[in-house]
């Protein structure tokens, strides 16, 4: 498994297991409440952190410039962030994890079942008990137990708390070039994700970075910053819509 990249940008967050959790029905910093099929699920609060977040400025360049015209010319942000995620009855996207410490292989599959409306906003139901909403440039996670994944597209980082951790996330480059096996994924958006205990020191943060491809979604994590010769976490093995 090749990883090549295109102006990678700086470093955040760690638990890949707990990154399971969050955006595969595994993914980590955070995620929500058990919904039953029958009731309104209630949406959860997350704790946004009023607090200075020191990120390191990363220099994006070549696609940035297409790349903001394109956002600029899209008549609203939901449009914005359908494109690297998309949110539709019968989608499903497939993952194999990988821990090299416990030598493990783990394929899940998540897939969105219902869809419900609101006036104020529409949830997605995945069959995993995960569930998914826009608010402005993100995508909000809501898991089985309990904790909250925040998917931003804009340029600001977004601070919160979710399930005792603090997390800080942030687009680290928009032209990112993912090869996962024999497929590769262009244009892809980094997001990267710190994150640490709320009771613990800036200096324990940890950080792994998503990768998003337009049209599709999550294609790949890995530990940021990778180290020599590592390969992914998770990596997207097979995607598409099904009629339900």
């Amino acid at each position: 498994m090749t990883l090549r990249k295109k102006n990678s940008g700086g470093p955040l967050v760690y638990l890949l297991g707990f990154t399971g959790v969050l955006c595969m029905g595994i993914a980590v910093a955070g995620l929500l409440g058990v919904f039953a099929p029958s009731g309104k699920a209630p949406v959860a609060k997350v704790e946004a952190v009023d607090e200075p977040v020191v990120v390191e400025t990363i220099p994006i360049v070549e696609s940035v410039a297409a790349e903001q015209k394109a956002v600029a010319n899209t008549s609203s942000a939901d449009k914005v962030v359908d494109t690297y995620y998309p949110l539709e009855v019968g989608r499903y996207w497939v993952y194999v994890s990988e821990d090299a410490e416990r030598g493990t292989r783990t394929e899940v599959e998540r897939r969105i079942v219902r869809r419900e409306s609101r006036a104020d906003q529409e949830l997605f139901y995945f069959s995993d008990g995960t569930v998914a909403f826009r608010e402005d440039d993100k995508i909000f996670e809501m898991g089985p137990e309990g904790g909250v994944n925040v998917i931003p597209t804009g340029a600001e980082p977004y601070v919160y708390r979710s399930e005792g951790l603090h997390i800080e996330k942030q687009i680290g480059n928009l032209d990112t070039v993912m090869i996962l096996g024999q497929q590769r994924y262009s244009h892809c958006v980094q997001v990267v994700t710190r994150f640490r205990p709320v009771d613990q020191p800036e200096q324990e943060m940890r950080a792994y970075a998503s990768y998003y491809a337009r049209g599709i979604g999550l294609v790949g994590r890995e530990l940021w910053p990778p180290s020599p010769g590592s390969a992914p976490t998770q990596t997207l093995r097979d995607y598409g819509p099904r009629k339900m």
